[in-house]
């Protein structure tokens, strides 16, 4: 009778001090970072990229200026329902700017496959990257390079 009350003690302490289960990615780890989307200039048009969700890609009707380095295409897409919001960031300048222009656009210099991307026109500086929403204090900065 004592070794049974033993061990039901013991597996009762051991079961009462055990550490609680890890959630398989870790748990929350607070809110996320708000979406980034690169900025590709072709033709004196501006776009940011956003996914390559692209419907029906063969039957778009495609349009892109011929006999030139930069044989990407742009189709027309139905407007976004929403005024999306970015913050533009370039080498020299932070800015924010709304747009609903949605455009298709194939190849971008960033990859192969047709993308959706909203259509800007900036000012100024070239714009390197876009981030989703406003965003008053972010800035680029370059990387030095040191040579070995």
């Amino acid at each position: 009778m004592r070794i049974a009350t033993s061990l039901l003690a013991t597996l009762a302490l051991s079961t009462s001090i055990a550490q609680p289960v890890a959630e398989a990615c870790g748990g929350d780890y607070g809110p996320r970072a708000p979406a980034m989307f690169l900025v590709s200039s072709h033709h004196g048009r501006t776009v940011v990229l956003l996914d390559q969700n692209v419907p029906d890609a063969e039957r778009l009707d495609w349009k892109g200026e011929l006999r030139t380095y930069d044989n990407t295409r742009f189709a027309m897409a139905p407007a976004f329902a929403d005024l999306r919001t970015l913050t533009l960031v370039g080498a020299k300048s932070t800015r924010t700017t709304s747009s609903r222009n949605h455009v298709f656009i194939e190849p971008a210099w960033e990859g192969t496959k047709p993308m959706n991307a909203l259509e800007i026109f900036p000012r100024g500086d070239a714009p390197r990257i876009a981030i989703d929403g406003v965003h008053k204090d972010v800035r680029w900065t370059e990387l030095d390079s040191i040579p070995t």
